[in-house]
C-alpha cells in the first residue's frame, strides 16, 4: 500500500486489477485516494475515514473492507462483491452500488449499503 500511496502522489490514479490484501502494513486510514480507478480490483483492508471521492470501484472484489466513516461520494461501486463489508457512517451521496452483491443479495439501483 505505501507503494500505491507513492505513485498516487505522484500523480497516478488508475490502479485497475491490483491486488491488496488485509495485511496491516496495508491499512490505509484517513487518507486522499479521490478520483482513484480500482476497477476489477481485489481489496481488503482498513479503510477508516479514507476520502475515495469520485473513485470506481467498478467490479473490484473488496469483500471484507472497513469502509467505515470512509468519504465515497460519487464513487462507482456497480458490480463490486462486497461481503463482509462495512459502510457505517460513510458518507455515500451520489455512490452508485447497483449490481453490487454481498452474499448473494444484489442491490439494486439507487439501493445504498446500511451496515
Amino acid at each position: 500500500m505505501r507503494e500505491l500511496m507513492q505513485l498516487y502522489s505522484s500523480g497516478d490514479r488508475d490502479f485497475s486489477g491490483c491486488e491488496i490484501d488485509d495485511s496491516p502494513d496495508n491499512d490505509i486510514q484517513s487518507q486522499c485516494l479521490d478520483g482513484a480507478i480500482f476497477d476489477n480490483a481485489c481489496l481488503s483492508g482498513l479503510f477508516v475515514g479514507t476520502s475515495f471521492r469520485g473513485c470506481s470501484f467498478r467490479g473490484a472484489n473488496i469483500k471484507g473492507s472497513d469502509f467505515s466513516n470512509a468519504d465515497l461520494r460519487g464513487a462507482d461501486l456497480r458490480g463490486a462483491l462486497i461481503d463482509g463489508s462495512t459502510f457505517k457512517g460513510a458518507r455515500t451521496d451520489g455512490a452508485l452500488f447497483e449490481g453490487s452483491s454481498s452474499h448473494s443479495y444484489k442491490l439494486s439501483k439507487g439501493e445504498i449499503p446500511d451496515w
